[in-house]
């Protein structure tokens, strides 16, 4: 995999029903042509219906910023990312594919 390091620009709040409060960057063709990229070499060992969120089509780019809220908690964690400045730049340095619940990384790679 060829991929060249970028900035990422996180701009936007978003939630995952009522469990998760994620940041958001703009969907670009940098973090487009990555997921093209690790989806066409993972894809063969996967089922769609594992992976079907991660397709080109259907992926999100979220950075979580809470996870397995209960209801108020929810509430909470979406107002306070509401009222605070959370808009920032970043650079792409590394690219992990990770397995939730427990969390942990499957594959790191490094970014020229």
């Amino acid at each position: 995999m060829t991929i060249s390091k970028a900035d990422i620009y996180f701009d936007q709040i978003g939630c995952f029903g009522t469990k998760v409060v994620y940041l958001s960057p703009r969907k670009d063709e940098f973090l487009t042509d990555v997921n093209i990229q690790v989806n066409r070499i993972l894809s063969n060992h996967f089922e769609i219906a594992d992976n079907g969120n991660y397709l080109p089509e259907e992926w999100i780019p979220h950075c979580a910023l809470a996870v397995q809220l209960d209801e108020k908690q929810f509430e909470n964690a979406l107002k306070i990312a509401q009222t605070e400045n959370l808009e920032m730049t970043g650079k792409v340095i590394k690219l992990a594919v990770v397995k939730c619940n427990p969390y942990r990384d499957v594959k790191i790679f490094d970014i020229d």
